[in-house]
């Protein structure tokens, strides 16, 4: 079984078209479960009516307050982990739409690792997407040739510093998600940035993390996106524009990494425990001392310019 955490916020404009192309796959071993983050639109409307139809496939969770998208995707996947339990689980955005692929090239992925190293490695994988406009037109593109982002090095220094997971293209298996839920049981900590990220660092600390490089989704473009994308031109004006604004994201980035050090210190290798440490000193050392820390350890970001702008403000 498969189950789909889909976050939901005021989607009534493109909710329908992504759970209309998860039911067209057709696929008995999916269930998709919803959660509204208290829309103030027809989107509890519009997945009831989902839920009614196809109650042994949909099912509508309504928050009882707003969470923001990172922690409604993760209390989700951790609610369906406890009240659901699947195989393997994936993120899915209200505003994208699957391709035929979707589960398949994933499926086929995980189930040769799982007989390779065993059930009990936690796992995560992800894709690349298509690149549309707001109607679906394609851009031409995809999202990782846009961002650049560095897919064959996805270790666990370079994603402390950076996260390189896409978690609407995500694939995750049952001992990886029970990890994350443990992360979650004492409650949800602010400093988590991206739920994603969360799910690629928890994977590459503690088993496999794997890109695959094939387009499952069609990844839609729209100006409301809670993370959006623009060309990589874009992203480099934007860090350019902001120096201070991006300092405050690297102390975030560095807060993240305290948060994942204290839901995880009895469970980490010494490596990685070292490693986390590290990169903690990042947000107390002298500026020399950072720009060593970030050499020696490996707290990279993709490619040449991004670890300039890096080196430099830090």
């Amino acid at each position: 079984m498969i189950n789909i955490v889909l976050s939901a916020y005021n989607g009534e404009r493109y909710i329908s078209d992504q759970i209309r192309s998860i039911l067209e796959l057709g696929r008995s071993d999916l269930k998709l479960f919803v959660f509204d983050d208290v829309s103030s639109d027809d989107t509890v409307r519009i997945v009831s009516g989902f839920e009614k139809e196809y109650p042994e496939t949909v099912k509508l969770v309504e928050n009882k307050f707003n969470k923001g998208f990172v922690r409604n995707f993760l209390e989700g996947l951790r609610y369906t982990a406890v009240n659901s339990p699947a195989d393997y689980y994936v993120f899915c955005d209200q505003d994208d739409v699957w391709l035929e692929n979707r589960i398949t090239v994933c499926l086929k992925r995980m189930e040769e690792l799982e007989e390779k190293y065993s059930k009990d490695m936690p796992v995560l994988l992800f894709t690349d997407a298509v690149m549309t406009d707001k109607d679906l037109n394609r851009m031409g593109t995809t999202f990782f040739k846009a961002d650049r982002l560095n897919t064959s090095d996805i270790r666990f220094p370079g994603l402390l510093m950076e996260n390189r997971c896409i978690g609407c293209t995500s694939f995750m298996n049952a001992a990886l998600v029970r990890i994350i839920a443990e992360s979650l049981k004492n409650g949800f900590d602010k400093r988590i940035r991206y739920h994603d990220w969360w799910a690629a660092l928890t994977a590459s600390a503690f088993g496999r993390i794997e890109f695959i490089d094939v387009p499952t989704i069609l990844y839609r473009q729209h100006g409301n996106n809670e993370v959006g994308q623009t060309s990589f031109y874009g992203y480099i004006k934007d860090r350019i524009a902001g120096i201070e604004e991006n300092r405050t994201r690297i102390r975030k980035t560095i807060a993240q990494g305290s948060a994942f050090y204290r839901a995880y210190a009895g469970r980490l290798r010494r490596t990685e425990k070292r490693t986390i440490r590290e990169f903690i000193a990042l947000g107390w050392a002298d500026p020399l001392e950072k720009r060593r820390l970030i050499l020696k350890n490996g707290f990279y970001k993709s490619g040449f310019i991004r670890n300039i702008g890096l080196l430099m403000i830090v």
